[in-house]
């Protein structure tokens, strides 16, 4: 892999002992701005035992004050350089003053106003020292001398005078400068440096000349130069706005066809990384490789030196040029924007390189580049700047700082992350950066805060360990899959990593994928899935950096933690009960089988299901199965429809009314059985009510199939033709009565009963469905009480996977007649009555945004006042993806299911949170989702 610096670090490190220069000696770094380095040196005297030679120069600085008065400047160079003249704007000799071992000052001719530009150059002479990772070498290869420079971090001051960040500290690498260097070397050595060679001269006393230049800033430890006897050959980058050379610099011991054409991939990188990053940043110079005599690899700008051939280090270093070079770290804290980035530019290589997309080798490269240890930040605290060790730490700054990248990327999805990238350049390229910086760009770019992200894997230390549970329960013919995710780091990282988690589920031998959002220590999610999974992977992709996954027993319904389903878990259960459209606590999640956020009915069929104590459960008193039910003919029915008066408070006479009890679904039919007697109703058609029952709305049976039900004591009813019911098992929550209303123009308001539920059931033959012969008026609260159970039993749609278009389309057949759905709003809301066989505003009234159960599919949207004052996000057609008002002051984010099964169902939040939000802006859907 291509370490760059760190692989250096092992090979060489010398460390130079010495205290940065006192506080308030220097002015600020802001104080002035350096335009341009006219930098010119000769080397003499290459003395390969002692790694040294001497080096004669000066540097002539083009500065602009940003003080208003300005008097003195501060540059870095090392006090065994002679400074041999110090001039001010080319004429006025200056004094020159030793601060430390690497800062000289110079007081100025005059003071300077803000804005004024002035020439600063200091000549100077004396012998090389290395330090660092070498600043400047005088080394062999086969018996022949290479002088080469490697400034990194803050070692400029080794070889050349510019203004600089102190040593060991954190320092500013904002002030770039364009750049003309000039260097004078033996003649039979070839130069390679930075910019574009302006021209070669030959000097007397066998020498030659250099002129090298670039117009692109380019900041202090980026500039460089080798000098020895290179073979060269040069390559042109054919890009869409013409070509750009690339230039190669090789030792002749190391040139064969074989380096050649590992250097040469170069061109093939720079086409794959401009979709990704933008077009090469100094595309109208050159790029440029040579060896030299430093391990790995230092990316100087335009220029790289590469101790070897390998595609990870040449794309490592090559990424510099963007993440680096074109835009730098703007502290020594902030190194991992550098190396980070190029390591990560290493798997992206990998991922992109043959020109289609290959996911595999991208997370085989990133996963082989997990770091050792995750024991400290990426993030480098000023207090270890000056340990260059630290600052390039492998595990630290290259390995976590890259999958700080990739973890993003799964965060923000694809396209974001590179549109991150590419907002990224565009703001700071040219100058330097900090985390923050970075983190105020990608967050502007994603559209929410994501300073959790950086908090979390930047600035803090450690990553998270997980367990992880799976069952899954299956409730009237749904299945659901129940995940449990603990996580289980030291306590000295932090608490809570938040991060998106894949869980990939094997259904029917096909891999299933589900993201769900983690952002507690302890967390339950309920997945509706098509089938029982076999088997249940947490992260298989390994998106998250994580220290381990242990494995752990789940068993849904265990309320009390012993792995099993009980008595002690039934009175936990009984306890968390809710009713629908209760608020279970944190502490009764584990009884929410459905994940919609309460413990009802349906979730005390799945407890039963989960039941493991032998024999039949305790009964939820409220779920309890319905009294038997004696008909006309004195037979007890308790899987048939019920048919009873309403309460004495409503006259049957004004309301005609047909209360509706659901089928007992603790002993459910089988789906080919009979729920009531055989067609033949001739009981029913002798059968008649008594005084006394007519007098409270009993109706009489006609005998026949297709049963009407007749009133007989209210002309008024002869609008109430007739309801034809089929006795078919409803597949519902039947814990709450349903009530519909039939009518003939009249339509009354309904206070008597809370829910309404309708559920037509057809066995295949139209003439044998529910029907009404008038049209048919309901008045419901919540639109997911509507259930269409078109299908025999067995397959019948969930409660929550409404098809709403089917059902009115069904009733118009039926009737002849489009019906009104009505829907029963809270108190002091206006009341809807909209014709949704259209389906023109039902999912956008406020009735859906005050229960969260929206239609399926688009939501028509004419105007923001019919979506409660929200504009469409997708324009006037449809506003699905609101995030919508929901209970109390909480919030209701509606999504749409992909993939699987669910594909196209809605996914409805289950969090209603005070403030507005999820646990960082997020809530989590029925999908298992945590959307934003």
């Amino acid at each position: 892999m291509g370490c760059g610096k760190a692989e250096a670090m092992r090979a060489r490190f010398v460390t130079e002992q010495m205290q940065p220069t006192q506080g308030g000696v220097a002015e600020a770094m802001g104080e002035t701005d350096v335009l341009h380095y006219d930098l010119s040196i000769e080397i003499s005297n290459l003395n390969t035992g002692a790694d040294t030679c001497t080096i004669t120069g000066q540097n002539r600085m083009t500065i602009q004050s940003k003080s208003p008065s300005l008097t003195a400047f501060t540059f870095r160079l090392r006090n065994q350089y002679t400074i041999t003249n110090a001039l001010m704007n080319d004429t006025t000799p200056v004094t020159v003053t030793t601060i430390s071992t690497t800062t000289r000052s110079v007081t100025l001719d005059r003071a300077y106003g803000m804005d004024e530009v002035f020439f600063l150059t200091i000549a100077y002479t004396g012998t090389t020292f290395s330090s660092g990772f070498g600043a400047i070498e005088v080394r062999l290869h086969s018996g022949t001398a290479v002088v080469s420079t490697l400034s990194e971090p803050y070692y400029a001051y080794a070889w050349w005078p510019a203004k600089d960040g102190d040593v060991g500290v954190p320092g500013d690498n904002s002030d770039k400068a364009t750049l003309a260097l000039t260097v004078t070397t033996p003649n039979n050595f070839t130069v390679a440096a930075n910019g574009v060679l302006q021209n070669v001269q030959t000097l007397s006393g066998n020498r030659k000349q250099y002129f090298w230049s670039s117009q692109y800033p380019i900041v202090t430890y980026l500039v460089s130069f080798a000098a020895t006897n290179y073979n060269t050959w040069t390559k042109n980058y054919v890009h869409p706005g013409g070509t750009m050379p690339v230039q190669f610099f090789i030792y002749p011991e190391n040139d064969n066809p074989t380096n050649r054409l590992g250097w040469e991939k170069t061109t093939d990188m720079m086409a794959t990384f401009r979709p990704l990053f933008g077009e090469y940043p100094f595309i109208n110079e050159k790029y440029g490789l040579y060896n030299f005599p430093f391990g790995g690899g230092m990316e100087h700008q335009t220029i790289t030196g590469q101790s070897g051939f390998g595609e990870s280090l040449t794309s490592h270093e090559l990424t510099h040029q963007w993440w680096g070079d074109a835009i730098s770290c703007k502290t020594w804290s902030d190194i991992w924007l550098n190396e980070g980035f190029a390591t990560y530019g290493e798997c992206l290589w990998l991922e992109f390189k043959t020109g289609v997309q290959n996911i595999p080798a991208y997370l085989a490269a990133i996963v082989s580049r997990k770091p050792s240890s995750v024991g400290d930040s990426v993030y480098v605290p000023a207090a270890q700047t000056s340990d260059v060790g630290r600052i390039f730490s492998t595990d630290f700054s290259y390995r976590k700082g890259a999958w700080v990248l990739h973890q993003l990327r799964h965060v923000v999805g694809e396209a974001t992350f590179f549109q991150i990238l590419a907002d990224y350049r565009a703001v700071y390229e040219g100058s330097a950066a900090t985390t923050d910086d970075f983190a105020a760009v990608a967050s502007a770019t994603y559209g929410q805060d994501l300073t959790w992200f950086i908090d979390e894997w930047v600035y803090q230390i450690g990553a998270p360990a997980y367990r992880f549970g799976w069952d899954s329960v299956n409730i009237e013919g749904q299945e659901y899959l129940h995940v449990k995710i603990d996580q289980t780091q030291t306590v000295s990282y932090p608490n809570v990593f938040t991060m998106p988690v894949d869980l990939v589920a094997t259904i029917g031998g096909s891999p299933q994928t589900r993201t769900v959002w983690n952002n507690a220590r302890s967390q339950r999610f309920v997945l509706p899935v098509s089938a029982a999974p076999s088997s249940v992977q947490f992260d298989p992709q390994q998106w998250i950096l994580r220290t381990g996954v242990t494995n752990a027993i789940l068993v849904v319904g265990d309320m009390d933690g012993d792995n099993d389903v009980d008595g002690a878990d039934f009175t936990l259960f009984a306890n968390c009960f809710t009713g629908p459209g209760g608020q279970a606590s944190p502490g009764c999640v584990s009884g929410d089988f459905d994940g919609d956020g309460d413990i009802d009915c349906t979730d005390w069929i799945g407890f039963r299901t989960a039941w493991t104590a032998g024999g039949s459960p305790p009964v939820i008193e409220a779920c309890g199965p319905p009294p038997p039910i004696t008909d006309p003919s004195g037979v007890a029915r308790n899987r048939c429809i019920s048919f009873s008066v309403p309460p004495p408070s409503v006259e049957w006479g004004s309301l005609a009314a047909l209360r509706v009890r659901l089928v007992d679904l603790q002993n459910p039919a089988p789906s080919n059985a009979p729920c009531c007697p055989p067609r033949d109703f001739s009981a029913y058609e002798s059968a008649t009510c008594s005084a006394a029952g007519e007098a409270n709305g009993c109706g009489r049976w006609v005998g026949k199939p297709g049963t009407f039900l007749e009133s007989q004591d209210d002309p008024g009813i002869n609008n109430f033709k007739a309801a034809r019911v089929q006795c078919t098992p409803f597949y519902h929550d039947w814990s709450s009565e349903g009530l519909i209303q039939v009518f003939g123009a009249e339509i009354l308001p309904s206070s008597t009963y809370d829910v309404a539920y309708l559920a037509a059931t057809c066995m295949g033959n139209e003439d044998t469905c529910a029907a009404v012969s008038v049209p048919l008026h309901i008045k419901t609260a919540r639109w997911g009480d509507i259930t269409a159970a078109f299908n025999p039993p067995s397959t019948t749609n969930q409660p929550d996977a409404i098809d709403v278009t089917q059902l009115v389309n069904k009733l118009k057949n039926i009737t002849g007649a489009p019906p009104k759905v009505e829907a029963q709003l809270q108190p002091n809301l206006p009341e809807l009555n909209a014709d949704v066989s259209t389906l023109d505003i039902a999912a956008c009234v406020d009735a859906v945004k005050q229960f969260a159960y929206p239609f399926s599919g688009p939501c028509p949207c004419p105007s923001p006042a019919v979506c409660g004052g929200l504009a469409c996000p997708e324009g006037p057609a449809v506003c699905t993806q609101s995030a919508l008002p929901g209970l109390g002051t909480g919030a209701l984010c509606v999504k749409t299911c992909t993939g699987g099964a669910n594909d196209g169902d809605p996914c409805v939040s289950d969090l209603h949170c005070p403030d507005g939000t999820c646990g960082n802006g997020f809530c989590r859907d029925r999908c298992g989702r945590c959307t934003p």
